[in-house]
């Protein structure tokens, strides 16, 4: 059985498709015979930039409210050669990582 993660990101709906096949030409979403397979769903996205944010969207102190979508697709784990030599910083390590993830075996 080949280990796999599930990659999820939020992204506004104007830039889906190219979100999509950024992810797939890296990669993510290759199961199997197929390429570029992915799960979206469509939300609201609602957000306050605070003093010292830089936002895409909308202006500091002003409350957001955005047509997101939820993108997902499945990878190989990304703790690989590469990713360790981009990332050297101990918060970058799996064992130092303070955030819940999940990960699932297919």
């Amino acid at each position: 059985m080949t280990q796999l993660h599930a990659l999820v990101v939020y992204v506004p709906d104007t830039h889906t498709e190219t979100l999509l096949a950024a992810i797939g030409g890296a990669g993510a979403g290759k199961i199997g015979n197929y390429s570029h397979c992915a799960f979206t769903s469509s939300g609201t996205g609602r957000f306050t930039p605070l003093p010292g944010a830089e936002p895409f969207i909308g202006a500091v102190g002003a409350g957001e409210r955005v047509p997101w979508v939820r993108a997902s697709a499945c990878r190989k784990p990304v703790w690989s050669a590469l990713w360790k030599k981009r990332c050297s910083t101990p918060l970058c390590r799996p064992s130092a990582r303070r955030t819940r993830t999940r990960s699932r075996h297919l």
